[in-house]
């Protein structure tokens, strides 16, 4: 079927020191023989990277934090691999828990491995997590990461990495302009928002050009591990599922950044400017609208952690019920769930926050924007507004600002002949 394994799997625990809870300042660090038996001589100690009484910094295992449910957890621990043959991998975890490699001491459990699809040219690193609380509960959590790290192999990825070209030399030529502008406005440039947005574009715009690089690198040297190693050998791909994830957060802001900016072109028509000046006129209503909604859902997230907290688990903290609320407002609301959880408060809350805040005040929010709309577009049509501008018009302006033939930003020169007509 194409889809292989590639033999990388091991198994990390992390030991608290004899405390009920962990933290980084009481993890256990020390070096232990077979059966955690202290050492009392150093030479006893074999140091190998198979040996699972031995202590490995995170570094040494090219692992990063974890956060858990109870606690977070440094990355560091006492590791052990796993065959590549799962008869193998159960025989050495079932030595292991016989061996009390699991006891009281045991905060954390982390089981890694990578899989490689052929058909698909995906990559998906896999973490199951394992947290074991005082109470001798235990709280599972599993993280799964898709990759694509072998580019450019197709038709269409050649076209995107000419697009990716196309773009950094658009990025160079966008700097340079705005390096320019700010050497003459000086601290002028702050001033205005657009300039802030372009200086963000082309920093964001760099950052991404780097993160690409530092990724490419961590993918070929941790390919060239995984291809070099031996037997059992571990390889961790935690470091390239980082830099691809990093890149992935900064280019959606960019991404969004530079669709604010479009918006930009699409006010050479004033019938363009309607949604921005509805909201402009909106804004008081709006803001006082925002502030009723905080003091609801606010009371509404207090008493859903503090009745539903324990039994469901979407709420097990402050902000994961804040964001099921928010689920909750965008009409995904988990009936049965609240309801088995409470079979008397379930029901109620649920028919309250579809009353006061779906059907009450979302209505008050259209309703807010309805008015400010009908507002504007009256205005709009009784007002003798300026021509619409053209595409060609702000092209010629652009370049005569890039030749120095003038000195006035296309938004100024819109706004000086809107000026001019109402005059």
């Amino acid at each position: 079927m194409g889809f292989l394994h590639n033999g990388n799997s091991y198994v990390e625990a992390v030991l608290g020191k004899y405390s009920l809870s962990y933290s980084w300042s009481n993890e256990d660090t020390t070096d232990y023989l077979f059966g955690w038996k202290i050492a009392h001589n150093t030479s006893q100690i074999e140091r190998t990277a198979v040996n699972p009484w031995i202590w490995h910094s995170s570094k040494e295992l090219s692992s990063l934090p974890t956060t858990g449910f109870l606690a977070y957890y440094s990355g560091s621990g006492y590791v052990t691999q796993l065959g590549r043959a799962r008869p193998w991998s159960w025989r050495i975890f079932t030595e292991l828990v016989e061996a009390g490699w699991l006891d009281e001491q045991t905060k954390a459990i982390q089981v890694e491995f990578t899989t490689y699809n052929v058909n698909s040219n995906l990559f998906c690193q896999v973490t199951l997590f394992f947290e074991f609380a005082p109470t001798g509960g235990v709280f599972t959590r599993s993280y799964l990461n898709t990759l694509r790290l072998f580019l450019y192999t197709t038709d269409f990825e050649i076209f995107v990495a000419i697009c990716e070209v196309t773009s950094v030399i658009f990025l160079i030529g966008f700097a340079v302009k705005g390096a320019a502008d700010l050497y003459k406005l000086r601290l002028r440039y702050f001033k205005k928002f657009w300039n802030l947005q372009e200086l963000s574009v082309v920093l964001l715009g760099f950052s991404c050009v780097f993160l690409y690089l530092e990724r490419s690198l961590e993918v070929k040297n941790t390919l060239k591990a995984n291809d070099a190693k031996t037997g059992n050998k571990f390889v961790s791909f935690t470091y390239v599922t980082f830099w691809d994830s990093t890149l992935f957060y900064v280019q959606a802001i960019l991404i969004c950044l530079v669709t604010i900016r479009f918006w930009k072109l699409l006010s050479f028509s004033p019938y363009m400017q309607v949604p921005t000046r509805t909201i402009s006129k909106a804004g008081i209503p709006l803001l006082n609208f925002f502030l009723l909604l905080s003091i609801v859902m606010t009371g509404m997230v207090f008493f859903c952690y503090f009745t539903f907290g324990t039994k469901v688990e979407m709420m097990r903290s402050f902000v994961e019920t804040v964001f099921s609320l928010i689920n909750f407002s965008l009409g995904r609301i988990e009936f049965k769930v609240i309801k088995e959880a409470d079979r008397l408060f379930g029901p109620i809350f649920i028919t309250c926050f579809i009353i006061f805040i779906i059907l009450t005040l979302l209505t008050l929010f259209f309703g807010i924007l309805n008015g400010a709309l009908e507002e504007t577009l009256h205005e709009a049509l009784g007002a003798d507004l300026p021509e619409t501008k053209d595409m060609l018009d702000y092209m010629n302006h652009q370049i005569n600002m890039i030749f120095r033939k003038t000195t006035i930003s296309w938004v100024e020169k819109v706004y000086m002949d809107e000026k001019k007509m109402t005059l």
